[in-house]
């Protein structure tokens, strides 16, 4: 049944779109969004294809009666602009309008990081930060690409997000010491595992002002929001680079809080302290996906150009693209510039997260993958949404932009889908508006 309804909707007999599709779907419509009982006149022809439908005559009502409602929450195009895609797995794009063009996808982005890093690391992959002392007693912080380090109070006021306190370091750092700590005058920063680019080129500088964009580096702590590179305007209390900061922590953490703090490079003929791992990929990327984490994004872009030799982001970048096509996800037509989406000439199309998802969904990789996602109504971005938990997602907001990438349930199966909105003059309305697609692909006319 499958086969037969894929085939009916590549050769368009499966039905119909509306002429200006979802073109037409995205609108500042009183009677959709304000509640008031205003008569909605039906659709003039169907706006999704009708490829999941049996020739019964009942079916075809059923579905025209869907097609109907959801007609209703179409929208004037002067309000926004986007496209819209439904899939499921092995039958490819059920539904699709507006993906002629592509679109900004802020924060859903993410996806294709996460999806890349499980499958070039896998779910048992971990980054590790190691303590080491040379021949004169100087102390090196290692950076190995750790996004979860943390100080103890920013650990303890986040006890949702995921945290690896530098206190167990510290704590082993000291014991190796055995108590010398106090003749160690300098601790060396060595954020050298990545590039030393601390900003994604072309990032807005509002996005930097307000914290919202972070400076990417192999060793920071706290998702490196209170530190800030040379020649940007300092916080006070706050310090120049985050290497620096991550090595001051351990320094208070060793109760000498006025150690000297610097930048270098491990030497060859060091020993080895102490190290610290983060926690598992898998957990990583639920921190990443359901909260929308920008640091981790780009920390992990830069662990795909690490492991194809190239520790930059546009090297990252390289390496992500040919990991989704290794996939099978088509990849020619994404533009991708960073990992976290806050970059505004990143563009993709609602198909091609629809294809990333059912690629995903048949691998062994796929529960890991998905289990990262928020869950609608009850954790991360999409926590205090009206929706049930059978929904999951990844949201993605800008200026201007609201999207929303994701599964849900049906009687028959999950169903993936996209929508991207740009142009967005009102965030609520769209959202009401995405959330009404979703409850009503999850009424999809059982098979």
């Amino acid at each position: 049944m499958w086969s037969r309804r894929a085939r009916l909707a590549r050769t368009g007999i499966a039905g119909i779109f509306l002429v200006t599709g979802i073109a037409n779907l995205f609108v500042k419509d009183p009677a959709v969004f304000s509640g008031t009982p205003e008569k909605i006149p039906p659709a003039s022809s169907p706006i999704l294809a009708l490829s999941r439908l049996d020739d019964t005559s009942e079916r075809v009502e059923a579905w025209i009666g869907l097609d109907r409602r959801i007609a209703s929450r179409v929208v004037d195009p002067a309000y926004s602009e986007g496209c819209a895609a439904i899939g499921a797995s092995g039958a490819g794009i059920l539904f699709s309008s507006g993906n002629d063009e592509r679109f900004i996808p802020a924060s859903t982005m993410k996806l294709f990081v996460s999806a890349a890093a499980l499958q070039e690391f896998g779910v048992s992959a971990t980054f590790t930060t190691r303590v080491w002392r040379d021949a004169q007693g100087v102390l090196y912080l290692e950076g190995g690409g750790d996004p979860t380090l943390a100080t103890p109070e920013w650990a303890a006021a986040r006890k949702n997000r995921l945290a690896t306190p530098l206190t167990g370091l510290a704590a082993t750092v000291r014991r190796e010491l055995r108590g010398n700590v106090q003749r160690v005058q300098r601790i060396v920063a060595d954020p050298f595992f990545f590039d030393r680019t601390l900003l994604v080129e072309g990032w807005e500088q509002r996005y930097i002002r307000q914290g919202v964009a972070p400076f990417v580096s192999a060793l920071a702590v706290d998702r490196s929001k209170t530190h800030f590179p040379p020649g940007y305007p300092i916080p006070p209390g706050a310090v120049a680079d985050p290497a620096l900061g991550a090595a001051a922590t351990l320094g208070r953490l060793l109760d000498i809080p006025d150690v000297a703090v610097t930048i270098g490079k491990t030497p060859a003929d060091a020993t080895l302290l102490a190290e610290l791992h983060s926690p598992p990929l898998p957990l990583i990327l639920a921190d990443l996906n359901k909260w929308s984490d920008n640091f981790i994004a780009e920390v992990l872009v830069r662990h795909l150009g690490r492991e194809a030799g190239d520790p930059t982001t546009a090297g990252g970048v390289r390496a992500m693209r040919k990991s989704l096509t290794q996939l099978g996800v088509d990849m020619k037509d994404v533009r991708i510039f960073d990992g976290s989406g806050l970059h505004r000439n990143n563009r993709v199309s609602c198909e091609v997260f629809v294809h990333l998802m059912d690629a995903m969904s048949r691998t062994n990789l796929g529960p890991v993958w998905f289990s990262s996602f928020s869950i609608g109504g009850t954790d991360g971005t999409l926590r205090k949404w009206p929706l049930d938990a059978d929904v999951i997602g990844k949201t993605g907001t800008l200026n201007n932009v609201v999207t929303l990438v994701g599964r849900t349930e049906t009687e028959d199966e999950p169903l993936f889908f996209a929508f991207l909105f740009n142009k967005v003059n009102s965030r609520l309305h769209v959202h009401n508006l995405q959330r009404d697609l979703i409850e009503l692909a999850a009424l999809w006319p059982k098979a």
